[in-house]
């Protein structure tokens, strides 16, 4: 008989076996692979919704503050503005790369005097 795998490594008729009764530790072994499979693609999601949509808003205030930092000319506020501004791009890129997992948890991020 043709197998067909499943997320995390058990195939298909090994997990429907395990659900028929026939054996109870391989039933616990299906249903858990099959939940952390769940939580999987429910943390992908996530992290994906939570990336575009705080991505989005940032980008958005720092485009709102490149317009007022614009319209300045030379006040002595600008060094601010445009300092906000390094930092808004920064928690872009400290947010992608907590979200996707491209930087150590726990390591300081880039911009942190250290």
């Amino acid at each position: 008989m043709h197998q067909t795998l499943r997320p995390g490594g058990g195939s298909v008729a090994t997990a429907m076996s395990a659900r028929t009764g026939h054996d109870p530790a391989a039933a616990r072994a299906a249903d858990s692979s099959e939940t952390t499979w769940r939580l999987k693609e429910d943390h992908d999601r996530s992290a994906a919704d939570i990336n575009d949509v705080v991505t989005h808003r940032l980008f958005s205030a720092g485009l709102a503050l490149q317009t007022a930092l614009g319209l300045m000319d030379g006040h002595p506020a600008g060094q601010s503005i445009h300092d906000a501004l390094a930092e808004l791009d920064q928690a872009i890129i400290d947010l992608r790369d907590t979200v996707f997992g491209t930087r150590p948890t726990g390591s300081p991020r880039s911009g942190t005097p250290g």
